[in-house]
């Protein structure tokens, strides 16, 4: 539970620490933008170990050294005229650097290694033995498919529905088969095919004729023309399949893929046409025997172009041998390795200069993200909490224990042990009611439904204790129907809080407690000024009509009840057709009320009130009232049987009650009228009768 009510330098601690809050959750949340920013990575493309890519290292955010300032990273990317100047000499004089040239032909080597090996699958995928092959496949699968067709054709002529055997219809059986190998565990061939078996598609059991065409779905299944077409189809996409999965590159990826080899001579670049051209006219390979629908089309495919795998190989071992004397002569030539690293360091820093928009904005992102943090530490609330909890338990929780400890009391919790403890979490005072025991259990695992409520309401109102401005309360349902025990306690106490001058709004749906409250504000002295309010529903209105006079109908007296049964019964004016369900579901509802209003009137008027449901008093001064004669069980006997047969009872079809008319309503809503109004004199006349024997009898003075 939040402590709502404190001093007011607790009060403005708590605000501090709630701004502190919101201060660091602004924070964040730019944190976060910036961290989403700082996921792009850095230009690439640098000298490994070199002085930039070192200095961009210490632009990641999960960097633990110092970050550049905007200085250092703007002095290295500064170059000079001469500077300049040196990195074109030094390009010029190692264009054809051993080394350089050995990294270059070995990159061309590994673009033509990875291109012969795609060659060799396309190869053997494409080349006219494999067509031939994929050939007698598809004559394979179209011929036994017509031959399943056919068988089908002859089977299955009598069928309900057409189609049968072929693709759809084939595919739902196999369906229906895997769900019952699913369903029993067994990889069935057949469905089952008995009278009486459930059908894997219907769920129902099946008839003899269903029996029967199962079985005859499960013959042709496995006969051997619907067997030859499903091998032959599984071959023939099978082998489709892995046509598809062939890798082809475009003749524009080939092309860029062996830019550098055709760089190295004018023989090898008309070497990577070659090769293109190679891919190209395999795509289309490829893509004719993928699309092809009929036998016809195997004839018209696009020729494969000459294998290109052993010249690619051949490229390849002379580019490894010429990458091996580049090696040699690079290891004799010890200058060019200082001219190679002062050139790489140019080439950094050149580009550096590049790419400095994009690095200045990072070590920008960097230091905002850093000042954020330090803001955040700045503003963090333990401080507030430690400094909150020593004012709270000095000025407020002594007070608020032995308020708590009252309200425990006075709604009869003491058999429970409670402790009260207080702690201070992100700016704000808490306190809570917990069980006493040696291990931490919560209360909802021990406490009752109505002792939860209650002790939920004894901390509410020990905390408003600490109010002194007296507002308001709202309070819905504070009793729980499963805790009888305390409605009374819980009433008479919201009640005294009232009496201070606070004003108290319930909402319940208890009517029992709607009583407690109703006794408890007028036996309290001074009475309690109370309204009471109902909130109610209508079709036309629909909920939430609130009236100060409109009971609900289990609170409503016998006599209110009777004015709204005369007022229904109005309504019925101007019916003539007695026949239709609705006017049925009328007469029904009406005598329903009826017999509940003929029950309260044995509780209200020929008892009394000596005892009433939704109060706890027995009220023994009514009984000078209470006169019930043989007249009296004979009438409310056959009353009730009477309105009982027309409200909720199921009659025997032998005794068949006519619907209910107006009139007949009325004649019955007269009689329990007069019998109020005849009980209620007789009452009142036994009243006055027997509060004589109250009194002693009058002497006689002789």
């Amino acid at each position: 539970n939040r402590i709502g009510f404190l001093p007011a330098a607790i009060a403005l601690l708590e605000s501090h620490g709630r701004h502190r809050t919101e201060l660091e959750a602004d924070f964040r949340e730019e944190i976060k933008a910036i961290e989403k920013n700082l996921k792009t990575p850095l230009p690439s493309g640098y000298t490994a170990a070199g002085a930039v890519v070192k200095l961009l290292a210490r632009l990641e955010i999960k960097s633990k050294d110092v970050m550049p300032s905007a200085a250092e990273i703007k002095n290295l990317a500064a170059l000079s005229e001469q500077d300049m100047a040196d990195l074109a000499g030094l390009e010029q004089a190692l264009a054809s650097d051993p080394s350089t040239m050995a990294t270059k032909r070995r990159r061309a080597k590994a673009a033509l290694e990875k291109l012969l090996t795609a060659s060799e699958q396309i190869d053997a995928a494409l080349s006219a033995a494999a067509l031939e092959i994929y050939r007698n496949l598809y004559a394979t699968a179209d011929s036994t498919a017509q031959a399943a067709q056919l068988a089908a054709s002859g089977a299955f002529a009598t069928m309900p529905l057409s189609g049968v055997g072929l693709s759809p219809w084939r595919y739902m059986f196999d369906h229906a088969r895997a769900y019952l190998a699913s369903v029993t565990g067994i990889d069935h061939q057949h469905l089952p095919d008995q009278e009486g078996d459930r059908c894997m598609l219907c769920q129902e059991p099946m008839t003899a004729d269903a029996a029967g065409r199962i079985q005859s779905f499960n013959d042709f299944v496995t006969g051997a023309a619907n067997k030859a077409a499903q091998v032959a189809s599984i071959a023939h996409e099978e082998a489709l399949r892995q046509i598809k999965g062939l890798t082809i590159a475009t003749g524009e990826a080939v092309e860029a893929a062996l830019g550098e080899f055709g760089d190295l001579s004018a023989a090898r670049k008309a070497m990577v046409a070659l090769i293109s051209a190679y891919y190209v006219e395999a795509g289309k390979r490829r893509d004719a025997i993928v699309v092809a629908a009929a036998l016809s089309e195997y004839a018209a495919f696009p020729q494969l172009a000459a294998p290109v795998a052993s010249k690619l190989r051949t490229e390849a071992e002379a580019l490894e041998a010429e990458a091996l004397t580049d090696d040699k002569a690079a290891a004799d030539d010890g200058n060019r390795a200082t001219d190679r690293a002062r050139r790489d360091t140019l080439k950094d820093r050149k580009k550096l200069g590049d790419d400095l928009t994009i690095v200045l904005a990072r070590l920008a992102n960097l230091e905002e993200r850093r000042k954020l943090l330090s803001c955040c530490d700045a503003v963090e609330t333990g401080s507030v909490s430690r400094q909150m909890t020593s004012l709270r338990r000095s000025l407020v929780m002594q007070d608020l224990e032995k308020r708590v400890v009252a309200e425990i009391e006075t709604l009869a919790l003491t058999h429970i042990p409670f402790a009260v403890n207080d702690r201070s979490q992100d700016g704000q005072s808490y306190f809570e009611v917990g069980l006493n025991a040696a291990k931490a259990i919560s209360n909802s695992k021990v406490l009752s439904e109505g002792e939860q409520r209650a002790l939920a309401l004894a901390c509410f109102l020990a905390e408003v204790g600490g109010d002194t401005s007296r507002q308001g309360m709202i309070i819905d349902d504070p009793v729980s129907s499963l805790d009888h025990v305390r409605i009374r306690r819980v009433a008479a106490r919201l009640v005294k809080e009232a009496a201070t001058g606070r004003q108290i709004i319930i909402f319940t749906h208890n009517l029992l407690f709607f009583n407690e409250v109703v006794d408890a504000a007028a036996q309290a002295n001074p009475p309690i000024p109370l309204v009471r309010n109902y909130i109610n529903k209508s079709e036309s209105a629909g909920f939430g009509l609130i009236s100060e006079t409109d009971e609900p109908w289990i609170a409503q007296s016998v006599t209110k009840r009777i004015e709204t049964l005369k007022t229904r019964l109005k309504s019925f004016d101007g019916a003539t057709d007695f026949t239709t369900d609705a006017w049925r579901r009328s007469a029904k509802d009406f005598y329903s009320d009826l017999r509940e209003t003929w029950e309260r009137l044995v509780e209200e008027i020929l008892l009394g009130k000596v005892v009433e449901r939704f109060n706890s008093d027995v009220k023994t001064q009514s009984l000078k009232g209470v006169v019930v004669e043989d007249e009296d069980h004979k009438r409310i006997y056959w009353a009730m049987k009477r309105v009982s047969e027309r409200s909720g009872h199921d009659m025997a079809s032998a005794k068949a009650i006519p619907v209910p008319t107006p009139n007949d309503m009325k004649s019955d809503l007269d009689g329990i009228d007069q019998y109020r109004i005849d009980t209620t004199k007789r009452k009142k006349d036994a009243e006055k009768r027997r509060i004589e024997f109250e009194q002693p009898p009058k002497a006689t003075v002789l």
